[in-house]
């Protein structure tokens, strides 16, 4: 990405911003930046942005990447202090981790058991092939293009 379009990314307020671009382009840091500006300029607290990411290692690595930049943006302001103590417990975390987090708050308002889990790897296989067993040898009588495409999938080793 060219500076001129950092800038814009960093600068623009009011408005959603859809960053596309491949690999190594600079999308972690353009995001990087614009939230450290936002933190520092705009005085918002860490704990009211919502940064969700694909991987745990992509959420670890923009924490330290932020907490970085702020140290570096505004030293000794006391505000941009707090923000980094807070950064631990701030929603910067995968998608996955997140809603994870809404239906432990809120498992009352979708008839949710509280003590709901994640499920391991080998129950996640056992009811993904429960599942498909339930269904394909009917699928497959009827010629679904559907079951073709996901015994595709499952040729070629995919898992989407």
């Amino acid at each position: 990405m060219k500076n001129a379009d950092l800038d814009q990314i960093r600068t623009l307020r009011g408005k959603n911003i859809v960053i596309a671009a491949s690999a190594g382009c600079g999308k972690t840091t353009a995001m990087i930046s614009r939230i450290a500006d936002l933190i520092v300029r705009d005085s918002v607290p860490v704990k009211r942005l919502l940064v969700l990411t694909f991987t745990k290692a992509s959420a670890a690595d923009m924490t330290e990447k932020l907490a970085a930049k702020l140290r570096q943006a505004s030293p000794g302001s006391p505000f941009v202090r707090r923000q980094l103590e807070d950064l631990e417990s701030a929603d910067i975390c995968t998608l996955d981790k997140f809603c994870q987090r809404v239906l432990r708050d809120y498992f009352y308002l979708c008839d949710l058991d509280p003590a709901f889990g994640e499920l391991e790897n080998d129950e996640k296989d056992f009811l993904q092939w429960k599942v498909i067993d339930s269904f394909y040898p009917e699928r497959l009588e009827a010629h679904d293009p559907r079951i073709f495409a996901l015994t595709e999938i499952q040729r070629h080793g995919r898992t989407n």
